[in-house]
């Protein structure tokens, strides 16, 4: 079981991301206050980074990236994002089901620091749609559903 660290939202592209306390995950919509709400692309509904990753790559590449910088949407810690690939988490009171990793792009890189793409291929989050709405909150469980 894994747990919610922080929700991360932008209202549109190009906005800086800023925290949130919690936000209402709506069925075949996203995350409300997301740039990618109601945007017609629900593989990009909602986006999961863990804190693990973030740590593996400031150990091993002493690169010191936050959360949101990452651009993704929900910090976890405690889950191995990799494991649920066409399976279903329940976060919170919503359920996501996750089906792709969420490979870090060329654009993290030029947004952040020189090495962030290799040092997070295969650890760079998990992409996900909503399958059923609810509220999340930080310090939410996760678990598979």
């Amino acid at each position: 079981m894994g747990v919610v660290l922080d929700i991360m939202i932008a209202e549109n592209h190009g906005d800086p991301t800023r925290s949130v306390e919690s936000v209402e995950a709506v069925e075949g919509k996203g995350l409300t206050g997301d740039r990618y709400f109601s945007s017609g692309k629900p593989h990009k509904a909602v986006t999961l980074i863990s804190k693990e990753a973030l740590d593996g790559l400031s150990e091993h590449d002493g690169i010191d990236l936050n959360a949101l910088q990452t651009g993704r949407n929900i910090l976890t810690e405690g889950i191995d994002l990799n494991e649920f690939v066409g399976k279903r988490l329940r976060i919170g009171d919503a359920i996501i089901e996750g089906f792709e990793l969420c490979e870090p792009c060329r654009g993290l890189e030029r947004r952040t620091f020189p090495g962030v793409l290799k040092g997070l291929v295969h650890k760079g989050g998990l992409r996900g749609s909503v399958i059923e709405s609810g509220a999340i909150h930080v310090g939410d469980t996760i678990e598979e559903a």
